[in-house]
């Protein structure tokens, strides 16, 4: 079988010395010609091996950016303004509550909250739960307050419109779905690692048999060239070519026992 130009093999040829990185590497070269594969391992690469592994860039242009800014920060400041607006209802008894703005401020919101959480799971760094959870109370909170004061107001007949109710009830469950996709619980990380794995499966499911015995192919010779120079041990050769394709990196890399005395540290 020929060698893949540009591939694993080359690329194993071309090193002196070899480090952890190097089976991210390794792993991006071999996968080349599929970015869906490449793409599905930038799920749990480390951050210096996005670059061959064709991480999506998350730069926008500056003018996107002054743009989406205010659209961000509304997306956080209308639930509590809504609720503010309710809440005042509180104080007036003969006023009717204009629950159909309500419902189309908290469901704008909604709408840049869904945005941003389908974004946060493309990236490839994985779900950013510190940041995300904060954000998912900002919506809960509110919007759950307002919820039930708008029921109140339906019930004693002083809201414009039930229908408003809806944008409350979405914006609300979604910020409890973030809570829950982003709980940090072992169950969630559990959970994150079983998507990464899923959408890894998928890709690796499209390619055809002739390109899976070339892949595999291309990393053999990869190794058996990394064994022959003393940079990993036979051992560690024996080992990865025993994995399965696409784990290389996520198996060796970060195994001490299996790392050759000349891999870095």
């Amino acid at each position: 079988m020929s060698e893949m130009p540009g591939g694993a093999a080359t690329f194993a040829r071309g090193r002196a010395e070899w480090s952890r990185l190097d089976w991210w590497r390794l792993e991006a070269r071999a996968f080349a010609q599929h970015p869906d594969v490449r793409h599905a391992l930038t799920f749990d690469a480390p951050v210096g091996a996005w670059r061959e592994l064709g991480r999506p860039t998350r730069e926008v242009p500056r003018w996107a950016g002054v743009l989406l800014l205010p659209v961000w920060i509304a997306s956080l400041t209308l639930p509590v303004v809504t609720t503010v607006l309710l809440l005042r209802w509180l104080t007036d008894g003969d006023a009717v509550v204009d629950l159909t703005l309500a419902g189309a401020l908290t469901g704008g919101a909604a709408v840049v909250l869904t945005l941003g959480v389908l974004q946060d799971l493309r990236d490839a760094e994985g779900p950013a739960s510190h940041g995300l959870r904060p954000i998912g109370v900002a919506h809960l909170a509110p919007s759950a307050l307002a919820g039930v004061l708008a029921l109140l107001a339906i019930a004693q007949g002083r809201a414009d419109s039930p229908y408003g109710l809806i944008g409350l009830l979405v914006d609300a469950a979604l910020g409890a779905g973030v809570l829950w996709l982003h709980s940090g619980t072992p169950r969630a990380s559990l959970r994150r690692k079983r998507t990464k794995r899923r959408r890894l499966a998928r890709a690796l499911a499209a390619l055809s048999t002739a390109e899976r015995a070339a892949i595999g192919h291309d990393i053999a010779s990869a190794l058996d060239d990394l064994a022959a120079r003393g940079l990993i041990d036979r051992e560690v050769a024996t080992a990865a070519r025993a994995l399965p394709l696409g784990a290389l990196g996520r198996t060796l890399a970060d195994r001490d026992e299996i790392t050759a005395l000349r891999c870095g540290r």
